[in-house]
């Protein structure tokens, strides 16, 4: 009897210390994970704007569909570049970064020479 009680209030004890812990506040993201995330909504943000100016210049110009395809392809290329950057390792962002920044060129210069 006298151990089930002692049981019991050890129990008890411990329930109420734990219940008096403050608590645990969710992880704050790493530096990486910050500049990541900002890297990325940017991209994002860049990629949606050459999805507009793309729409309007084969409404404007339809008769340069080669130069169109070239320039769709290139923005499905970053699009994808875009989820692979959303969960890079710290050891590959920067390959994935650069490729992205050749490819956006690359999408520059088609714009540029189906407006022209």
């Amino acid at each position: 009897m006298q151990l089930a009680k002692r049981i019991l209030l050890i129990g008890a004890l411990s329930g109420a210390i734990a219940g008096a812990q403050p608590p645990v506040p969710p992880p704050q993201p790493s530096a990486y994970e910050e500049a990541r995330g900002l890297y990325v909504d940017a991209a994002l943000v860049q990629v949606q704007a050459y999805r507009k100016n793309l729409d309007a210049a084969m409404k404007s110009a339809p008769d340069q569909g080669a130069q169109w395809a070239e320039a769709k392809r290139l923005l499905k290329t970053l699009e994808a570049l875009i989820s692979r950057l959303r969960s890079a390792a710290p050891s590959e962002f920067d390959a994935v970064k650069a490729t992205f920044e050749r490819t956006r060129m690359e999408l520059d210069r088609a714009l540029a020479g189906g407006a022209g």
